[in-house]
This record gives structure tokens, C-alpha cells and sequence, in this order.
């Protein structure tokens, strides 16, 4: 399975609204709208729906599902660059606190994976 991100041609907030795993482009657009956000952050509109493929997290599916599946777990999300808003970003692995799981020392500026506090 390939990774893609979903969100709105035109976003009112975020780039995209919702990451998936799926064997197609149309595969991804059909779970993303009827399992998550997808239709909502489209007002509903199909057409306004945009969905990239990146392939850089390919490596991150878990191959324990068989079917196209919507990402939710928080370690996935964050090691894709996802970030709740207000997070603070660890300056060595680039990657966000995710509202306070993987806290950020604000001495060393490191997450606690890095060996931050």
C-alpha cells in the first residue's frame, strides 16, 4: 500500500485534513471521504477534494491491515510531520511534541526521544 494525504483544494485551516494508507489514488479519496474529514473539510463538494501522494512515508504502512485504512495513531501521524497546533518542535529530529506525548525540553530544545527532560 501507498501513503497519501487528503485536504481541500482550497483549505480554510490546514494543508490537509487526513493521512491514509491505499492501493490507489481513488482508493485513498473514497476511504479518506466516507471513513474521515475529507468531506467535511470539502464543504461536502467531491470535486474540491485533493489527494497527494507521499511516497516518502510508504515505509510507516502497517502491513497487518489488509484493507485502505485512515492513519490515527500518534506515533505514525508524528513521524510524517503531522503536529497538533501549539506544539513545540524538537531542534534536533525535526518532529512535533504532539500535544505534550513526546515533550520538548525547553533547555536543550530536544524531544524526549532525542534526550531531552
Amino acid at each position: 500500500m501507498k501513503c497519501y494525504f487528503g485536504g481541500s483544494c482550497d483549505p480554510f485551516d490546514h494543508e490537509f485534513t487526513e493521512a491514509c494508507f491505499a492501493n490507489s489514488r481513488n482508493e485513498a479519496k473514497t476511504v479518506m471521504w466516507t471513513k474521515g474529514e475529507l468531506s467535511e473539510a470539502c464543504g461536502g463538494e467531491w470535486m474540491d477534494a485533493r489527494i497527494i501522494r507521499q511516497p516518502q512515508h510508504d515505509r510507516l504502512v502497517d502491513w497487518n491491515k489488509d484493507d485502505a485504512y485512515i492513519i490515527r495513531d500518534k506515533p505514525t501521524l508524528r513521524k510524517m510531520g503531522w503536529r497538533i497546533e501549539g506544539d513545540q518542535v524538537c531542534d534536533t529530529c525535526g518532529l512535533a511534541e504532539f500535544d505534550g506525548e513526546y515533550p520538548v525540553c525547553e533547555d536543550s530544545g530536544q524531544c524526549s526521544e532525542c534526550g531531552g527532560v
